[in-house]
């Protein structure tokens, strides 16, 4: 059973949650804890957002500053075994362009499908913080067409230089991200659009952010339809942070 199956066959309002892994050498205990706060809403799924590496600076005293790349948030695959294993709760890793190569891709699916695990949500991701524009990492990708097509081909059954997969797992099912109000880096709403449409080929969710007029949506949803890109639109939510901010009301 993948999202859609899960969202589809909910009775009800369905709650989904995103959460980060925790910071490198922080343990998973408190995101566990936030988990267990979280758990009366009876999820359908948890999102696991994955962080690319990034270059900081260690002060050696002189004057000397040594540049040192370091991912913070580590364990996106890891986190989603993790909570899948101690919940028994359907998970969604997020798999990026940003700070990957192809090869990085290819081991992420590999270990994916070793665990189980199924669903995905494909992003380009952000731009590395040091460069003006995004620029991809090695021979990786630039845009997340170009991921989705490299996830389609795995599970055709062809790694990424075109040999057999001699024994193919299950197909990976995933879902992208549209945006009802524009990606900030489209030209037009059409050109944005003509993105989205790209991405529809394999996909089986579309998950935009928050949207603050309703109106944007319907015109997503609109030019979608005959083209035959309709997919379920999936409102998007912020991160669930180590501490909960929410507060039942009385």
């Amino acid at each position: 059973m993948n999202v859609i199956d899960l969202i589809q066959n909910h009775k009800g309002t369905a709650f989904s949650f995103e959460v980060l892994p925790p910071l490198k050498g922080a343990g998973i205990d408190r995101l566990f804890h936030t988990i267990d706060t979280l758990r009366e809403f009876n999820p359908a799924y948890i999102n696991i957002t994955n962080h690319r590496s990034e270059y900081v600076y260690k002060d050696l005293g002189g004057g000397i500053m040594q540049r040192l790349r370091i991912r913070r948030r580590p364990g996106t695959i890891a986190v989603a075994a993790a909570i899948q294993r101690h919940y028994d709760i359907h998970v969604v890793p997020h798999i990026l362009c940003s700070g990957y190569t192809r090869e990085d891709t290819e081991y992420m699916l590999l270990d994916l499908q070793f665990l189980g695990i199924s669903d995905l949500l494909v992003l380009r991701g952000d731009k590395a913080k040091e460069d003006p524009a995004f620029r991809p990492t090695g021979d990786g990708y630039s845009h997340a067409t170009e991921l989705i097509g490299h996830i389609n081909r795995f599970n055709e059954g062809f790694f990424v230089d075109g040999s057999p997969i001699k024994s193919p797992g299950t197909s990976f099912s995933y879902g992208v991200a549209c945006y009802p109000e524009k990606h900030e880096e489209a030209p037009n709403p059409e050109a944005d659009l003509a993105v989205l449409k790209q991405k529809g080929h394999g996909c089986r969710l579309c998950r935009h952010p928050v949207v603050l007029r309703q109106c944007e949506v319907f015109r997503l949803r609109g030019p979608c339809t005959p083209g035959r890109h309709h997919h379920p639109h999936h409102p998007g939510y912020q991160a669930v942070c180590q501490t909960v901010a929410t507060q039942r009301s009385t």
